[in-house]
């Protein structure tokens, strides 16, 4: 695109247009500036997201072992506090439970060793970063965006298609009327012939009007999109081609 505005400043230049030039080379200059400032963000972003990301994982794996250490510690408290009491002689009735209370609390210390874990695997699963959140609210941006600079480049041509058709069918229809009035009124072929040439230029000349009006609008479109680069407001690259593509379509 540089290597075309380029070209496009230089034609200008031999054709004496020397403004045209200078305007041209304006716009290279202010398009290159705003696209490096967007690299540039863009850059920043992502070393950004990289140190974020690294510092949740460490942060995650803190957290999982420290669940993992306090599950460890109240195992090992619950077996020390078992074993410091005494066990006094009874019968073998009042013994027979004990097993089962270190059975119980050997089993407790594997459930909480086991939700500790299956806990930090299923955070590990469900966890989204929040760069990654941003980056698919990005992504969304410049889709909606691109399918509305579609929308509005399909709108155009649309409606230019439908003026011509429109002055076409107002041309064949003024003609038919023409050609009843002259067989009814007896007019003649050269009376008739010239006021189908006015009606004629009066259909071409709305049907010109019209497309300066549509081509206002789409300069005006292209122009919004130069100063949202100004600015350093995010433009798509599909936004800044319609654009280019217009300005050619104009300065060419």
């Amino acid at each position: 695109m540089s290597r075309l505005l380029e070209d496009l400043a230089l034609e200008k230049v031999k054709q004496g247009d020397d403004a045209g030039a200078k305007q041209v080379l304006q716009e290279k200059n202010s398009i290159k500036e705003i696209i490096d400032s967007s690299n540039n963000k863009a850059q920043a972003n992502f070393a950004l997201a990289g140190k974020l990301a690294t510092l949740i994982g460490d942060k995650h794996h803190q957290l999982l072992e420290l669940m993992g250490g306090a599950s460890s510690a109240a195992g090992s408290a619950s077996g020390a506090g078992g074993s410091s009491w005494p066990q006094p002689a009874s019968s073998p009735a009042s013994r027979a439970p004990r097993p089962a209370s270190a059975s119980t609390s050997s089993t407790s210390s594997t459930s909480t060793s086991s939700w500790a874990t299956g806990t930090g695997a299923g955070a590990g699963r469900g966890y989204e970063m929040p760069w990654q959140t941003s980056l698919q609210e990005a992504q969304q941006r410049v889709r909606q965006a691109e399918a509305e600079a579609s929308k509005m480049g399909r709108l155009a041509a649309m409606s230019a298609e439908d003026s011509i058709q429109a002055a076409r069918d107002r041309l064949a229809q003024r003609q038919a009327e023409l050609g009843i009035a002259a067989g009814s009124s007896g007019e003649s072929i050269l009376q008739a012939r010239d006021r189908l040439r006015r009606t004629a230029e009066e259909s071409i000349q709305e049907a010109r009007a019209r497309l300066r009006e549509q081509d206002a609008q789409i300069l005006e479109y292209c122009r919004r999109i130069v100063a949202r680069y100004r600015r350093g407001e995010y433009v798509t690259e599909q936004e800044l081609e319609f654009a280019f593509e217009q300005l050619e379509r104009r300065l060419l």
